[in-house]
């Protein structure tokens, strides 16, 4: 097989969590051919790009339906489930929620943290064009 109708076979296999000699096999080629070109930096940068992109997407449905799984766990605490079920929910809004809480404000210090690294680039000030323009004479 060529390494034009290979690569994508193997970037799909590998990106999917396929180990490396199963995407190998399964791109038909052998197992040194496919570690020679995860070795490839494009390679490994499209590789890259296709798992970012499946975790993305993964994380969309994810986001999606939080709203309706805590909707549902909240349900079960009603008066009408038996108390295994109302205790096993309760355990779990407990156990979570918390931990959402704590991820929100890790994201929130992350955020502020990459700004203070990164801080947008101010237009130079009057005094400063000025200034340039007065070395250049």
């Amino acid at each position: 097989m060529t390494r034009k109708t290979a690569d994508p076979i193997l970037l799909a296999a590998l990106a999917s969590g396929l180990s490396l000699q199963q995407s190998a096999l399964k791109a038909h080629i052998s197992i040194s051919t496919a570690r020679r070109r995860v070795a490839d930096d494009s390679f490994k940068a499209e590789l890259t790009r296709l798992q970012d992109e499946a975790i993305a997407s993964a994380r969309a449905v994810l986001l999606d339906n939080s709203t309706i799984a805590a909707a549902t766990v909240a349900s079960l605490l009603s008066q009408k489930f038996p108390p295994s079920v109302r205790l096993a929910a309760a355990r779990t809004i407990l156990e979570y929620g918390p931990t959402v809480q704590t991820a929100k404000q890790i994201e929130d210090r992350l955020a502020q943290v990459e700004r203070l690294l990164n801080p947008p680039e101010t237009p130079p000030s009057i005094t400063s064009i000025r200034h340039e323009a007065g070395k250049e004479q």
